[in-house]
């Protein structure tokens, strides 16, 4: 391929750099080696010992070699560095033509025409038989098969909901750093995605199953972007901020330290300030706000990080008083209104039985008496059954709630656009849900209690009219 004159001779006045370089290490041992060779009497022939020789003793080797085995080993690896290094630059100043051979020695291009690189699946069957036995030959059969020129970043479906994956995203997935290192030595690309646009980084910040600090550490020092972005727009940091062990506390310094966005958010706008709350996790959500998370930063649905320590996490609720607790500290707005018909904390918290939650809120400054566009209160909410999380609502928590709301001042008698009051609404529109059982009869018995009316304006029992609907939602 032509290059100008220029660019030539600076290459060659750098491989000459390079090799004045080489030459001097030579020289340096060289030196060591007759030194030594006459401190006790001997021609320095001892030392001219075969690598493999070296390797084989390396158990019984004195502690006074120990430094020099090591030497060694990252000469080793050096080597293989520079083979490839100088073959990218040599492929760009020239290239084989092998059009002779095609067009006259049709025995030799039949030959050529055979020749391709190991196969996706070959190389990943080779990762998984090392991973699995961790013997040194199995670690030799994958050497080889990556020497011979393996197709490093062919994606194989591995069954499962995992999909199409290359075979550095499962070496990373298995958590075996040797074999990470192995893959991307052989050129492994570290910005293929998996299913979802997952990279392998993303897969090391993943606490499902385990993280693994120390492969996302090695990904990123050899070029991994820190930034990069799934498909649903979630980045290494998002990830990170999942993983409640010690390894996602670790992961999140270390991303910052290498430039992660404490203000980049998913398709959903969620920051990884609101990806460790809804996972519970008080100690990344410290670090994250010790790093300039904004304590009121509103998602598209305008919820506040606040609002994740009540909102349901799949199919459980939540009541995480102590992170709660850490963002009031750090100035969470306690009467923040979401989207969904304006709501207020206090609404979403009520609505979950987040009993703990509510009394912090009411404590510091959440207004009792708030109502949505339709009328309800919090006690309302209180009164609702959600059907999305029913199976881990707490009934105890539930009249907890209903307990704390009124003795803090609410009224249990105010209605809604509907003219119902708490009570008429655990009492019509959800009398066959048990868990609502203490709650309606704490309501029932308080004074002037009103229940057992028909519903205004939605076709009478069972409430499903546009504004009138059974089982609240988030």
């Amino acid at each position: 391929m032509p290059k100008d004159t220029q660019t030539l001779s600076c290459v060659r006045h750098e491989l000459g750099a390079l090799k004045d370089t080489l030459l001097r290490a030579v020289g340096m041992i060289e030196n060591m080696e007759r030194v030594l060779g006459n401190s006790n009497g001997g021609d320095g022939e001892a030392f001219s010992v075969s690598a493999a020789a070296s390797s084989s003793q390396s158990a019984r080797q004195p502690p006074e070699a120990a430094g020099i085995v090591r030497l060694r080993q990252k000469a080793e690896g050096a080597n293989k560095t520079l083979r490839v290094e100088l073959n990218k630059v040599m492929s760009l100043f020239c290239r084989i033509d092998l059009s002779y051979f095609f067009t006259n020695v049709p025995e030799i291009a039949v030959r050529i025409s055979e020749f391709q690189s190991v196969a996706a699946r070959t190389v990943r069957d080779a990762v998984n038989a090392f991973v699995s036995s961790g013997d040194e030959e199995k670690r030799e059969d994958l050497a080889l098969l990556l020497r011979l020129g393996a197709d490093v970043d062919g994606k194989v479906d591995v069954g499962g909901d995992k999909g199409p994956e290359t075979a550095l995203v499962g070496a990373v997935r298995a958590g075996r750093m040797e074999v990470v290192e192995m893959l991307v030595d052989a050129g492994a690309g570290l910005e293929i995605p998996h299913e979802y646009r997952a990279t392998a980084l993303m897969i090391a910040c993943d606490p499902e199953p385990q993280s693994h600090p120390e492969i996302a550490r090695f990904l990123v020092s050899k070029g991994a972007v820190v930034n990069v972005e799934d498909q649903a727009r979630m980045r290494p940091l998002h990830y990170a901020a999942c993983d409640g062990g010690e390894g996602g506390a670790e992961l999140v310094d270390f991303l910052f330290s290498r430039g992660a966005s404490v203000h980049a958010r998913d398709m959903d706008g969620d920051t990884a300030l609101h990806a460790a709350i809804k996972e519970g996790n008080r100690r990344n959500a410290e670090i994250l706000l010790d790093r300039g998370a904004n304590v009121n930063d509103r998602n598209h649905q305008l919820r506040t990080p606040l609002f994740c320590t009540v909102l349901p996490y799949g199919t459980a609720v939540c009541d995480h008083k102590d992170i709660a607790e850490l963002l009031i500290s750090r100035g969470a707005d306690v009467n923040a209104r979401q989207w969904v018909a304006n709501r207020p904390v206090l609404h979403d918290a009520a609505l979950s039985g987040s009993a703990d939650v509510i009394e912090l809120l009411l404590d510091n400054g959440a207004d009792v008496h708030a109502t949505i566009e339709t009328g309800r209160t919090a006690l309302h909410f209180a009164a609702q059954w959600s059907l999305q999380v029913g199976e881990s609502i707490d009934p105890q928590k539930k009249l907890r709630t209903a307990q704390l709301l009124v003795s803090r001042g609410i009224d249990p008698n105010a209605v809604d656009q509907q003219g119902l009051t708490a009570l008429q609404l655990a009492s019509i529109l959800f009398s066959d849900v048990a868990g609502l059982a203490p709650l309606r009869e704490y309501l029932a018995g308080l004074p002037g209690a009103r229940g057992g009316v028909e519903v205004q304006g939605t076709g009478g029992r069972g409430g499903r009219g546009r504004r009138g609907g059974r089982g609240g939602a988030w």
